[in-house]
């Protein structure tokens, strides 16, 4: 295996075609794993608090935001120039992040599940918050389901009705 020193504390990742997203203390690194023993630093969103999850619905990634509460939306259409175009601040620290058709998924360690309308990236909205049991660590999306991962309250199934 290589072991390679990128200089960051890495929370969360995604990976896409040649590139991984990190997110990090400072917001979001981007970097070419074109060769995997030499991943080059390629672009960086700053976000002020920092970044925890990710998921990547290109052109865009949708951050949970680490030591503020709520959502950060990032154009990754240019990945050496990352560019944060809206944030939306929630009630509740947000653990996991999902995303598909214009909306995100983002869960909360209190069990909310807030779901996040994305359409306008530059201005996202609340749109919809549903309670469950757990703190639900982590979601992913397909086209009509929501997975969420609830801690102690296991997994969560919900279909999504577009």
């Amino acid at each position: 295996y290589y072991h390679v020193e990128t200089g960051i504390r890495g929370n969360r990742l995604w990976v896409s075609g040649r590139h991984i997203y990190i997110t990090t203390a400072e917001g979001l690194s981007i970097y070419d794993i074109g060769n995997p023993a030499e991943p080059a630093l390629v672009g960086k969103a700053s976000i002020t608090g920092g970044a925890a999850a990710i998921t990547l619905a290109y052109p865009y990634a949708y951050l949970s935001l680490a030591t503020d509460q709520g959502v950060a939306v990032v154009d990754v259409s240019l990945e050496t120039a990352p560019e944060v175009l809206g944030t939306l601040m929630t009630d509740d620290a947000l653990l996991g992040i999902g995303a598909r058709s214009g909306y995100a998924f983002a869960g909360s360690a209190s069990g909310d599940l807030s779901v996040i309308d994305v359409r306008q990236s530059g201005s996202p909205e609340p749109y919809s918050q549903l309670s469950l049991d757990g703190s639900l660590a982590d979601v992913d999306v397909t086209d009509q389901w929501a997975y969420v991962a609830a801690g102690d309250g296991g997994l969560k199934v919900l279909r999504i009705a577009h």
